[in-house]
């Protein structure tokens, strides 16, 4: 079960199967100060035992295994309420309409 840890800063957690994408977004957002954490899978951050309190979350849509709405509702069930950016570059996919 995922539990929340009490972070000295704000951690943005990129969700994201694509290295060049995360490795561009940690590249930026390190560059503004921020932390970041990347992972390549829904699994991978489910495996963790404790995400950060303050924050953010970017996930793609389209991760292997599930999609980053599923994997935000796992999160939700475990308690995370981190805010969350939902990145995709497929919109073909009625995406908007599920959020919403």
């Amino acid at each position: 079960m995922l539990m929340t840890c009490i972070a000295p800063s704000p951690c943005v957690i990129v969700v994201d199967d694509d290295p060049d994408l995360t490795g561009a977004l940690r590249f930026h957002l390190e560059l503004e100060g921020r932390t970041v954490r990347c992972f390549s899978s829904a699994a991978a951050l489910l495996k963790e035992e404790a995400l950060p309190d303050r924050g953010c979350l970017v996930l793609d849509y389209h991760l292997p295994g599930m999609t980053g709405l599923e994997l935000l509702g796992r999160l939700r069930e475990a308690g995370v309420t981190l805010p969350a950016i939902m990145i995709t570059t497929d919109q073909g996919d009625g995406l908007r309409e599920r959020i919403a």
